[in-house]
């Protein structure tokens, strides 16, 4: 009897170590130690294979670079990084990453802030191939600036998803200021990511035959120095059903979203972009060139199934760029209320141009919520197609579409060889 008492009084704290966050959807066994870096270590030693771990953080902490989740032999590791009593922040102290996220790990922030340095040398956070991240409602990834590499906040090889948080105040001297996705897959659940910088895809970069789906959340207040403000897809495709990209900056083409491609030392394309909307909001974007709010450049492709793009400003397609070698399929959404410079005020045409679908306005017909081409008085300009406006140099065909292109009206145009076809005004 003494026996059952001893075992049952030893087993009461393992089971209380198995807790549940406020919200009750972690749960796990709580990793002893009085510091992150103690429970780390802890981890390195007892992780077990299926194991749910929960490293509680109660004060905000300072720690070193590349923290690994990779424990040898072991796979389905559920880790989860919290912050107790109130959002803690963690603070890497030196050039690295902060963590890496190993094969057969999956690690959850939740209720956490991770902040970098300002002249650091990698992504703040590292997924490799077979880890996975994923961030919840109270997570924040902020503060990091890699200078020499891509990834700003996060360096996907692996899974990450997202389904709150927040990604900001990130910088990459090359591509995907908040997030880069190199051959592994992001979905955004939710969340926002905002206020980051990179030469290609202020917020989200998409390389190496990445996948990014979004079907909701926020991508805002972001900047690229070259194409895609809000989102680059320079190879591999890009999912959005859902969400808003907003108010982002490109100083080339697609302030909102650029399709474009990746290329080699030899300069010749080694991928391509592809970006399908099935649904979401792309709204008051600004690129300094092409497609305010999409820019498809460079054997990029975009397929419009549904959507809407509105609000956005360039100077040639306030709402959509199309540049010669590359392909837009229209079937339905809604462009309008977009402002273009110089052409184009809906939708800017070089390359291949196909409409079947969805509507795009035209400033005579709205003026509400028309396209527009408009000079610096603001004054709209004549023949310089409200809704569409198609012409390439090489063969000398010039289309416009000044009234609106509803539903019903189909539209084909073809920059290289000057074939069109459909209810052109002009």
């Amino acid at each position: 009897m003494k026996a059952k008492r001893v075992f049952l009084f030893l087993a009461m704290p393992l089971l209380l170590a198995f807790t549940s966050c406020d919200n009750g959807t972690t749960s796990g066994y709580n990793v002893p130690g009085s510091t992150l870096v103690e429970k780390l270590d802890w981890l390195k030693i007892n992780a077990e294979s299926d194991g749910n771990y929960v490293l509680d953080v109660s004060v905000d902490e300072i720690i070193g670079p590349n923290q690994r989740f990779e424990y040898s032999g072991k796979n389905n590791i559920t880790i989860t990084l919290r912050g107790s009593g109130a959002n803690r922040m963690i603070t890497l102290s030196n050039n690295g990453n902060m963590f890496q996220v190993r094969t057969g790990v999956t690690l959850v922030l939740d209720n956490i802030t991770l902040r970098g340095r300002g002249f650091n040398s990698n992504a703040l956070v590292y997924i490799r191939s077979g880890g996975a991240l994923q961030m919840n409602s109270g997570a924040a990834i902020i503060s990091n600036t890699t200078e020499e590499n891509s990834g700003g906040g996060v360096w996907v090889e692996g899974t990450f998803t997202m389904n709150g948080g927040t990604i900001s105040g990130n910088s990459a001297q090359i591509d995907g200021g908040g997030v880069a996705v190199s051959g592994g897959s992001f979905t955004m659940n939710g969340g926002t990511i905002s206020n980051n910088n990179a030469s290609n895809g202020g917020g989200v970069a998409v390389l190496e035959k990445g996948a990014f789906i979004m079907s909701r959340g926020t991508i805002s207040g972001n900047v690229s120095r070259n194409s895609g403000g809000g989102v680059a897809v320079l190879y591999g495709t890009f999912t959005m059903s859902g969400g808003s990209i907003s108010g982002n900056i490109s100083e080339r083409d697609g302030g909102g979203v650029a399709a474009t491609n990746a290329r080699g030392s030899s300069g010749s394309a080694s991928g391509i972009g592809n970006f399908i909307m099935n649904g979401g909001t792309i709204s008051s974007n600004y690129a300094r060139y092409g497609g305010g709010g999409v820019g498809v450049s460079s054997e990029g492709t975009f397929v419009m199934n549904n959507g809407f793009i509105a609000g956005n400003t360039g100077t040639n397609g306030g709402g959509v760029s199309v540049a010669l070698n590359t392909a837009f399929t229209m079937s339905g959404g809604n462009i309008s209320g977009n402002t273009a410079k110089n052409n184009g005020g809906g939708t800017f045409v070089e390359g291949i141009f196909t409409k079947t679908g969805g509507t795009i306005t035209g400033y005579n017909s709205d003026r509400r919520i028309g396209n527009v081409v408009s000079n610096s008085r603001g004054i709209a300009e004549k023949e310089s197609g409200h809704a569409v406006y198609a012409y390439y140099s090489g063969s000398r065909v010039t289309k416009r579409k000044e009234s609106t292109a509803g539903s019903e009206t189909n539209l084909s145009y073809a920059g290289r060889t000057g074939s069109f076809s459909g209810e052109w005004d002009f």
